[in-house]
């Protein structure tokens, strides 16, 4: 999952209007991720008793300075998602509230994926959180929904962005799968945090219960490998 921005997109701040990219906020608040990794502090540095994560205090703290040093204090905007519990009613219920802890003020529409889909494709939001799902694992194609949308239509950024494309067009050219994975760093690093045009969100993992008595099938954290069926078989 991630969150998509309509750069340079106009957001109530009190009783004016700033123009203010959020974007910017985002690579901000991502740089300040990777300073705390490279100090050393990671997300498990949780005291006992409830006590809150170095990491997120630190994060919510950059993410406040940034937003003061962009002369705002109560910046307001829609956030567009689609009509369905799993996972996107968990994830805007999460997102809300951790924009609130940095002083966001976030209203929602919630619609139909008709509605979804033509206020994305008509640029009719301000941020709305959308899936990547690709049909094959294939790392080359898993990220073409980062591209911008002259080369990828289903990308609602509505950014251009020529040396992303160029950075894309090594990694897809590449044969050496050392110095490609090299390259697959450097686009993830410019893409999600030096430009911050998309928020990276939630990696979702299947989780499948199922029978005692059914035999043979091999559940896996993917949903898409493993789903030949011939080998399944019930035990009564």
């Amino acid at each position: 999952m991630g969150a998509a921005f309509q750069p340079g997109a106009k957001f109530g701040v009190g009783d004016r209007k700033d123009q203010l990219d959020l974007a910017d906020i985002g690579g901000k608040a991502n740089a300040a991720t990777h300073k705390v990794k490279d100090s050393g502090v990671g997300a498990g540095d949780q005291a006992q008793g409830g006590a809150r994560m170095p990491l997120f205090d630190h994060f919510v703290g950059e993410a406040e300075d940034r937003l003061g040093e962009a002369g705002v204090e109560r910046l307001s905007f829609e956030l567009l998602n689609r009509d369905l519990d799993q996972p996107f009613k968990y994830m805007r219920i999460w997102l809300v509230d951790q924009w609130s802890k940095i002083g966001l003020n976030v209203t929602q529409r919630i619609v139909p994926v008709g509605p979804w889909f033509e206020a994305m494709r008509s640029e009719n939001f301000d941020v709305t959180l959308e899936g990547n799902c690709q049909s094959v694992i294939n790392p080359v194609l898993d990220v073409q929904k980062y591209l911008p949308r002259s080369v990828f239509t289903e990308n609602y950024g509505n950014f251009e962005d020529q040396h992303e494309i160029d950075l894309y067009q090594q990694i897809l050219h590449e044969t050496d799968p050392a110095r490609q994975r090299i390259l697959f760093r450097n686009f993830e690093k410019y893409v999600l945090d030096e430009q911050a045009h998309e928020l990276f969100v939630l990696w979702q993992h299947r989780i499948v219960p199922y029978r005692s008595y059914l035999k043979g099938w091999k559940a896996g954290p993917s949903f898409y490998v493993n789903q030949d069926l011939a080998t399944v078989w019930l035990d009564r």
